[in-house]
Parts: C-alpha cells; structure tokens; sequence
C-alpha cells in the first residue's frame, strides 16, 4: 500500500478565510445599519450585528489555533504578517481621526473603524501567507 501525502501547499488558511468572511458580515452590518430606515435594536440588525461578532470571533480562535501548530519559519511569516497590520491599522485610524477632526470623513461613524483593522489584518495575513507561498 502506499502511502497518501496531503499536498496542504495550496490549501487557503482558515485564518485568511474567516477574515473574508468577517468582511463580508462587517459589509452587510453597514449595509443594514445604512441602507435600511430598522431602528436600533430591531430583530434583523440585532442578527446581523450577532453574525459579524460571531464570525469575528471565529477569526480570533482560527488564528490562534492555527498559530500554535506552526514550525520557527512560518511563525516568523506570520509575526511578519503582524508586523504589518498593527502599524497600518494604527496609522489608518490616527489619520482617519485627524481628518474627521477637519471636517473630512465627518460622515463616517466611530463604529467603522473596526472595518479598517479587519482590513489591515486580512492583508497583512494574505502577505505573510503569499510572502510564504514564494519562500517555497
């Protein structure tokens, strides 16, 4: 008998996934909250607003998990993904803060800045996991 060998090279990672999959909650929050006349508490927001913090808290349990069951190199793949995100996510809301403060982006409600993190987090995984892709 011989012996299957799983090729994970091409496997997308959970944790890229959920993060898309955090977007796309995060999108249909904002397009409930600001599409629709539903008043704060209604059924379908309270749904959706418990479907975007479900789906992100699966992000943050995927990412651990996944975390723990890699080698010395592909932790310091991800610390570099990391290394990213925080500082882009940081610069994004200084800068979305100041301007808001001018009178720019005045439209823009508090409660989106979680959509810039996400943002900076799912692309500094699908860096780190591309960086890791052509280290191959």
């Amino acid at each position: 008998m011989q012996a299957v060998v799983a090729d994970q090279s091409k496997r997308i990672p959970l944790p890229l996934v959920t993060a898309g999959v955090t977007l796309a909650a995060y999108v249909a929050h904002i397009g409930v909250r600001e599409g629709t006349t539903l008043p704060p508490g209604a059924p379908m927001r309270l749904a959706v607003t418990t479907v975007l913090v479900a789906a992100f808290a699966t992000h943050v349990i995927a990412t651990a998990r996944a975390m723990r069951h890699l080698d010395e190199f592909q932790k310091s793949l991800q610390f570099a993904g990391l290394a990213f995100a925080f500082p882009m996510s940081m610069i994004a809301l200084f800068a979305l803060g100041f301007f808001r403060a001018e009178g720019m982006l005045s439209e823009m409600d508090p409660r989106d800045l979680v959509g810039v993190m996400l943002l900076a987090c799912a692309g500094g995984l699908a860096w780190a996991w591309r960086r890791y892709q052509g280290a191959r």
